[in-house]
Formats: structure tokens, sequence, C-alpha cells
């Protein structure tokens, strides 16, 4: 978990011309990944650099330069050795009405090898064009808090509402029948998995707790026993040091993954700050006009529950889960 948070943290820090263009950016959004931090360095904006002046209290651009690299070191370390694996993918841009100004939304997503844990964070670049030449301006009051006044005072305060706007988490909707249903009965789950609430055991699928009640020869469980196994569901995600701010859902899919079963998969965000966010996955399952969850960890299920879920129900779930 220690070095979870320390992730965490270190987050907060044939073609065709269009194509080339395209490669570029991803070239610059890739520094953690590629190392090439004079060629990223070239890249920023004059009003990011003037920020990181400010924040490190230098006039010399070379320690700005210093800073960057060792602000970024760690993390490249942990790429190069595959203790995390990263990729940055756009998720959303806009043209401004300011003349030669693009916002992008781009996301972080990181998995960590030894823990099996994922995080994302969405990140903003205000990208500029003068002469046919592109900088960049991360847009991060942590990393940088100097910056709204500097773009107030060269560019425009209208683009500062447009980068908060465009911050903001997408949460997934969907007229799907279903969906409605399935999204109410997640935040009630939620709410009792963080409250420790026996109700929690109300959404699991039944055909697991009869496996786990025949495991042990008893016909139910005892009042210890329930509070056990609400204490193992909610462990992975119990941490004083980690606040989780909401849950949101980030993708819905209806899947024919269980025999005769409606199933979905739920793909969900738990928000932490600064929009750092640990992925979360719950395969859902309508049995007797109900909905249950199952959190999507294919090992424990392939292990304990082979009774429910065949081989063939597993390969399609790892299939559909691995996209």
């Amino acid at each position: 978990m220690k070095k979870l948070i320390l992730l965490s943290l270190l987050f907060i820090f044939s073609c065709s011309e269009n194509t080339k263009k395209e490669n570029q950016f991803q070239y610059f959004i890739d520094v953690d990944i590629n190392g090439d931090y004079t060629s990223y360095f070239e890249k920023l904006s004059d009003e990011y650099k003037d920020a990181l002046k400010f924040k490190y209290k230098t006039t010399e651009i070379g320690i700005v330069y210093d800073s960057i690299i060792e602000e970024k070191k760690e993390f490249h370390n942990f790429i190069t050795n595959n203790e995390i694996i990263l990729k940055n993918f756009i998720i959303d841009s806009i043209e401004s009405t300011e003349e030669n100004y693009r916002l992008i939304k781009y996301r972080v997503s990181m998995y960590d090898t030894k823990q099996n844990a994922k995080l994302f964070k969405d990140r903003i670049l205000i990208e500029s064009t003068y002469n046919g030449e592109k900088k960049y301006t991360p847009y991060d009051l942590k990393l940088t808090p100097k910056i709204d006044s500097i773009i107030n005072d060269r560019i425009s305060s209208n683009l500062i509402v447009k980068a908060h706007d465009l911050l903001k988490f997408k949460e997934y909707n969907s007229n799907n029948s279903d969906f409605e249903k399935i999204k109410n009965r997640f935040s009630k789950y939620v709410s009792y998995l963080e409250s420790n609430d026996l109700k929690l055991l109300e959404f699991i699928y039944p055909p697991i707790l009869e496996t786990l009640l025949i495991n042990s020869n008893q016909t139910e469980f005892t009042h210890k026993q329930k509070l056990e196994l609400i204490e193992y569901i909610i462990s992975s995600r119990n941490s004083q040091e980690m606040k989780f701010k909401r849950f949101l859902i980030n993708q819905f899919d209806e899947i024919d993954c269980i025999a005769q079963k409606e199933s979905y998969i739920l793909d969900y965000a738990i928000d932490i700050e600064n929009n750092i966010y640990i992925q979360g996955k719950a395969i859902v399952i309508k049995d007797n006009n109900n909905f249950y969850f199952i959190e999507a960890d294919l090992e424990e299920l392939k292990q304990n529950f082979e009774n429910i879920f065949d081989q063939n129900t597993i390969d399609c779930l790892e299939f559909l889960l691995g996209k």
C-alpha cells in the first residue's frame, strides 16, 4: 500500500501528416516511458516554464530542467524495471475561443505489476500553436500553483474555466433498461462497503454464499462468520492512508459469458484526490429479478468457485476483462 501511495503521488507530477502530428504529441506525453526529457522540455510553453521558475524560486532555466528530471526519474525507473506498466491516451479535446489554443484531456493509466493494482489520472494540456510550432502547458494547480495567474495575465481567464470543466470526470450513462437499476443498487452496495454493514451480504451472488456454506458443512452463517466475511470482502479497500471520495461508473457493458443469466461488466473508478482514481471492475449478474456484484478477481473464481463458473465462462470473462 505504501508503494501504491508513492505511485499516486508521482502521478501528481504509412503515415499522413495528421498522424505524424499525433505521434509527436504521443511522444511528448510518453516522457515517463521514453525518458527523453530534453525533447519534452523543448515542447513546454514559456508560460509553463515561468510557472516552474516561480515554483522552484529560480531564474535559471537549467535548474528548472534538472528539477523536471529529478521529479520524473523515479517514475521512469519503475517503468523500465517493469514494476509498473504505463499507458497514455487522449480521451477528449476542445478548440478554444482563444485563437491558437486547444485544450486536451488525456488519461494516464498505470498497472502495478507487483501489487496487481490499477490507477489512472486524468490530465489537461493547453496546446498553443504559433508559426506552425506547438507548445504545451500541463495544467495542474498542485504542480504549479502560479499557473492560473500566468494564464489569466497572458491568455484569458476563460481558458481556465474551460480547463476546469474539461477535467471533470464524465460518468458513464446509458439508456439500457437495466442500467438505472444497477446504478442505484451499486450506490447502495458501495454505501454498505464503506460502513461494514451486514446488508452487504444481500449484494453477493447467492451461489457464492451457498458454496461457502457447503464447504464449511453448515446450513447458515453465524453472526461472527458474517462479520468475518464482510471484513474479507472489504479488506482490499481498507486503508487509513487513502481516502475514497466517490465511486464513479466509468463503463458499462452487457456480456453473454454466464449461461442463462443476464450479466454485465461494470467498470468503476474510485476517486482519491487530484483527479487520481483507483480502477475497479465488477461482474453484475441478474438473478430472480435482482442484481448481484462480484469483484472481478478471476483467480479467486477459478480457485474457489469452479462449480459456479466453468472454464468456458472464465475464458470469456478473462478475454472481456482484459480489454
